[in-house]
């Protein structure tokens, strides 16, 4: 555990409650410092604030209070009189899937994590064409990493664009993938039904990264790519007909 991110959580959550006190319906950490131990990078500090209405000083109060921070920290910031009426769940480019990160976040401060009633009143086949919208993103950056040879954004996006797929294909839940180690997921992809054998091997000498050229990256990648938007495709067919 990395004391440092502890320290760091510890202090905005402090000044986060001076700043607001009954105000705070739900602190929340969440997102990879979350699990494993918070073994993720030290910097990978994403927090959840969720006030109970609009005041016109609250976003220069949390500017000030992260100013403070030397450790970079993510606070998200929304309000439960914005939230409670709604039947979808959108923030930036993520959908009602992000809800289960918040869902399973730690209660820092408030009366009770929120997320978890909103994530009860979202329907699954809701998550799951929100899931397909994001891999649409995913198909298109991963043809444009392969195209420049960028083999380690090539390959974070692809375990994502995998563990979407599998979980919209029901082989993985939200929850699961949550905790899974990068490890432990890897092992989930080379025993699921999506990949041939060939794939599989394929797939292993990509994620080994090492002896493999440019010019094989794109060839063995080329192959994986055209077995997931197959199943793309054959996914958007089953959910909207």
């Amino acid at each position: 555990m990395h004391s440092h991110i502890d320290q760091t959580i510890n202090i905005i959550s402090k000044k986060l409650k001076k700043r607001f006190g009954k105000r705070i319906e739900s602190l929340l950490l969440f997102g990879s410092s979350r699990y494993q131990n918070r073994s993720g990078k030290p910097d990978d500090i994403d927090l959840e604030l969720l006030l109970d209405i609009p005041n016109k000083n609250d976003l220069l109060h949390l500017s000030q209070i992260i100013s403070m921070i030397n450790q970079q920290a993510e606070l998200h910031t929304s309000y439960k009189s914005q939230l409670k009426e709604l039947k979808g769940f959108r923030r930036k480019a993520q959908g009602s899937y992000l809800l289960y990160s918040l869902a399973d976040g730690i209660l820092l401060a408030g009366r009770e994590n929120y997320f978890k009633l909103l994530l009860g009143k979202i329907q699954p086949n809701t998550v799951k064409k929100d899931l397909m919208i994001k891999n649409q993103e995913y198909q298109y950056s991963l043809r444009e990493f392969l195209i420049e040879k960028d083999l380690l954004k090539f390959i974070k996006y692809l375990l994502r664009y995998i563990s979407q797929l599998m979980i919209v294909n029901d082989e993985l839940t939200y929850p699961e993938l949550l905790r899974l180690s990068r490890e432990d997921f890897i092992q989930k992809i080379f025993q699921s039904s999506i990949f041939s054998k060939q794939e599989i091997r394929s797939l292993k000498t990509i994620l080994n990264r090492k002896n493999i050229n440019k010019n094989e990256l794109i060839k063995k990648g080329t192959e994986i790519l055209f077995r997931t938007d197959t199943l793309l495709q054959k996914q958007y067919h089953q959910i909207y007909g």
